[in-house]
């Protein structure tokens, strides 16, 4: 049976991915045929217009497989939002709009929509959380809608005009923080079913809230000047580990766990094959940077930096991979999380 209010979310859920997916796609072309930008800029883009497709994916996934439940809706609302706002902030750059008033407008506003649905999805997933379960005066306060969302407003207000500045972060280290606190307390006073399904988005949380204060930290300790070799090896790595962060997490809480949907559920050995795809994706990816840096930084002919890429590459990969599905194995155990169908 559809819950209430359900069926338009749905739909909006269905049009905005739809979207977002051929804006994303859109943003490949924009990226590495403009005349201007850096390469740290281009793979930041890069990154983020791939991930906002796997988003995106995600998402139109759950609204058509599991779009009867108002609190599945809110996880692919969210998502939806932010993936959104980070697309079109890559088209808003690559286009020349950043300074003006409309692109503001838009980037503020889908900022401000990606925040709030992400703080509504953390107290509704996989129940309405009360004030009687907070048990905390203050986050029992944040959760009434009047205070609430005037305050992520202002938050998201700051981490949008001053963007890529240690307020911004603080920003959304706060939001984050919010959504943290709200999903722990939905863990805490839930029972295995709840745990089960809140988990790997409370991983999620924690993970992004960690990255953003090293992410900051080390902007601050490298300043402006770093080495650009130094600042693109650790501003890339940093920004891949957030965006692999969220999508591990998401996609484990919905095709592994069963957080959203047993339908979704796939089996065990699928999650290890793309889990093998996504670690071949990120060494192959590696292997570009080191290989350029090897043959122009120490002279050395193409053939032998592939070579000894490629043996470091070999002898590292198999004990990676046994350790992400042990981990993977060791975290469902533990919390009584067998996902139907494994």
């Amino acid at each position: 049976m559809i819950e209430r209010n359900a069926a338009w979310q749905r739909w909006l859920v269905l049009v905005a991915s739809t979207a977002g997916i051929v804006l994303a796609v859109y943003c490949f072309p924009l990226i590495w045929h403009a005349a201007e930008g850096t390469l740290r800029e281009r793979l930041y883009d890069t990154i983020s217009a791939a991930s906002g497709i796997a988003l995106f994916s995600i998402c139109w996934l759950i609204a058509w497989r599991a779009g009867d439940s108002v609190a599945n809706l809110s996880i692919a609302l969210a998502f939806t939002g932010i993936a959104l706002n980070d697309t079109l902030a890559v088209i808003i750059i690559y286009r020349g709009l950043e300074h003006t008033l409309p692109a503001t407008i838009v980037d503020t506003t889908t900022y401000i929509v990606g925040a709030a649905l992400f703080i509504r999805a953390s107290q509704n997933f996989p129940r309405r959380l009360t004030a009687e379960q907070v048990r905390n005066r203050v986050f029992a306060i944040l959760l009434r809608p009047a205070i609430l969302w005037p305050f992520v407003i202002a938050l998201s207000v700051l981490g949008t005009v001053l963007s890529g500045t240690l307020v911004s972060a603080a920003a959304r280290l706060i939001i984050i923080g919010l959504s943290t606190t709200y999903f722990y307390k939905s863990y805490r006073s839930g029972d295995i079913e709840v745990r089960r399904k809140v988990l790997w988005f409370l991983a999620m949380a924690i993970a992004a809230a960690v990255i953003t204060v090293v992410t900051a930290t080390v902007k601050l300790v490298l300043g402006d000047g770093a080495p650009e070799t130094l600042r693109l090896v650790v501003g890339v790595s940093l920004y891949s580990l957030n965006y692999l962060s969220v999508l591990v997490c998401f996609s484990a809480a919905v095709f592994y766990a069963g957080a959203i949907s047993p339908s979704l559920v796939i089996r065990k050995t699928v999650v290890y094959g793309l889990t093998t795809a996504l670690l071949l994706f990120v060494f192959a990816t590696v292997e570009v940077f080191i290989h350029h840096q090897l043959v122009h930084v120490l002279h050395v002919t193409d053939t032998f930096a592939s070579s000894l890429i490629g043996g470091a590459f070999g002898l590292t990969f198999h004990p990676v991979k046994h350790y992400f599905e042990h981990l993977l194995q060791r975290v469902q155990g533990r919390h009584g999380q067998h996902a139907p169908g494994a």
